[in-house]
């Protein structure tokens, strides 16, 4: 069976989000690989693809999402309140599942923290100097 067909894709696209040991890093099992590897195989045998073939497709519905969906959260300068992007792409909708998946995590301002970090031992330092 072919993954290029568009039923086959959204059919696919079912299967992987009922798959959460792929997608779902707070699921019990995503960090294991027997468990992420079983479900791979097992999508491998319903589409008549090897585990590569697999793999490349979620590789690439994941990053064209990706792509798709940041351009519905960013605004170009100078464009009114009514102009958002709308994604036009036939599985954006169903792979919506994934839009929390990849946030990134807070920043963190390396200077602050190395401030704090002399501050604190600044405090450390004149804590032992008051013993003596």
């Amino acid at each position: 069976m072919s993954l290029d067909s568009k039923e086959t894709t959204l059919n696919f696209i079912e299967d992987y989000k009922l798959s959460e040991v792929l997608w779902k890093c707070d699921q019990k099992g995503y960090s294991n690989k027997q468990l992420r590897s079983d479900a791979l195989h097992k999508l491998s045998e319903k589409y008549g693809a090897d585990v590569k073939a697999i793999k490349c497709k979620i590789k690439n519905l994941r990053s064209y999402f990706c792509k798709e969906f940041q351009k519905t959260q960013t605004k170009k300068s100078g464009s009114g309140t009514n102009e958002v992007y709308e994604s036009n792409w036939f599985a954006y909708k169903h792979l919506l599942f994934l839009k929390d998946v990849n946030v990134p995590l807070p920043t963190k301002d390396s200077i602050v923290e190395k401030n704090a970090q002399q501050g604190n031992n600044t405090h450390d330092i004149e804590e032992v100097s008051s013993i003596f």
